[in-house]
């Protein structure tokens, strides 16, 4: 006898953490934050990766059914102040059915073709292995001192550790790459006085975005064919394509409730076991994906034009990378966000106060 398929559909169920005009922070699903953009005064997570991760994530779903073309049409939207039931109504259809954590053929962020209630003879992987700060394996974290055993995730937290996997995914061993933007980056987020300002401010409009994408977008993950192959190779990107990015081939196995080793919570299904092997990379010696909400060295190496991205570094304090971040550099030796430049040119034209 099959086992009952326990139901999470990110579309509806309670696991954003956003910030209400009382200044508190409560969990809504994905509708109600479009629903609720022009009230709502961000996105709030323990977790600043999670964070940046939430709002990635919710620019490709706005941009699935949102198609802003030039600087006119994002002013039209701004003007409006809020997002209207057509838009959230598009929203729901585009993502209907493909936003379920344990769906059998389009699990949210996972490979479908991995059998949901017969669990691969290949070794599995504990669920610790979707949040970085978690101890797992050799990867030992000195806050952290739980085994790989002891790891088990509540949907809410499963869910942000796949969303985080598209932006933060890091090479995890031999074979296992790092995600499109390799070492993850500095990413400058623009943000406003609520979720509504924010995802307009980071919607990036097709001049702005890197030179190298795809005129042919298959948009995002949830919107193709539910399968991530294993090591798949992919030259061509499109930018919403990017934004999901499929870093890693993911299954996960619900299994008995409890307490939720990562934030707490009881709940009736907890994962504990998982797939997570190499999904896509970008194939050795591809041009440099050049993220619009990242910044960019470049310079000549052996006679070629190199281009890295901007990251952390041990001992270097991020306030020395200002003028990288924010300054357009009139040699070229660095190349700012160009989510900034957009912000340049709609505050020019008076769609922005400056």
């Amino acid at each position: 006898m099959t086992e009952a398929v326990p139901d999470f559909d990110l579309l509806t169920e309670s696991w954003i953490p956003c910030v209400n005009p009382q200044g508190g922070v409560e969990e809504v699903g994905v509708l109600e934050v479009f629903e609720r953009a022009h009230e709502l005064q961000g996105i709030s997570d323990a977790s600043p990766l999670v964070t940046c991760a939430l709002y990635r994530f919710l620019e490709a779903v706005l941009h699935q059914s949102l198609a802003l073309n030039d600087e006119d049409e994002w002013a039209q939207q701004w003007q409006q102040g809020r997002f209207d039931v057509g838009l959230i109504a598009a929203i729901k259809e585009a993502c209907a059915g493909r936003m379920n954590l344990f769906d059998e053929d389009h699990p949210f962020y996972q490979s479908g073709d991995i059998p949901l209630h017969e669990k691969p003879k290949k070794k599995l992987k504990t669920v610790g292995s979707l949040a970085p700060e978690a101890s797992t394996a050799t990867n030992i974290a000195h806050f952290d001192h739980e085994g790989d055993a002891d790891h088990a995730f509540c949907p809410v937290c499963c869910a942000k550790g796949l969303v985080m996997l598209p932006p933060f995914a890091t090479s995890g061993g031999a074979g296992i790459k790092p995600s499109i933007n390799g070492v993850p980056p500095v990413y400058a987020l623009p943000l406003g006085e609520t979720v509504f300002q924010d995802l307009l401010l980071g919607y990036v409009l097709p001049p702005y975005r890197s030179s190298i994408v795809s005129a042919s977008d298959p948009g995002p993950i949830w919107a193709q064919d539910g399968v991530i192959e294993h090591k798949r190779e992919l030259t061509m990107v499109g930018y919403v394509q990017s934004l999901t990015w499929a870093a890693r081939r993911v299954r996960l196995f619900p299994s008995a409730g409890g307490t939720c080793s990562q934030c707490g919570r009881e709940d009736d299904v907890l994962v504990r076991d998982i797939v997570f092997d190499q999904g896509w990379s970008r194939p050795k010696g591809a041009v440099t994906w050049q993220d619009p909400w990242a910044a960019y060295r470049q310079g000549e190496k052996r006679g070629e034009l190199v281009v890295t991205p901007l990251r952390p570094r041990e001992a270097k304090a991020l306030w020395r990378d200002f003028p990288a971040l924010f300054l357009v550099d009139p040699e070229g030796q660095t190349i700012r966000p160009r989510v900034l430049n957009q912000l340049d040119e709609l505050i020019e034209r008076g769609a922005l106060p400056p």
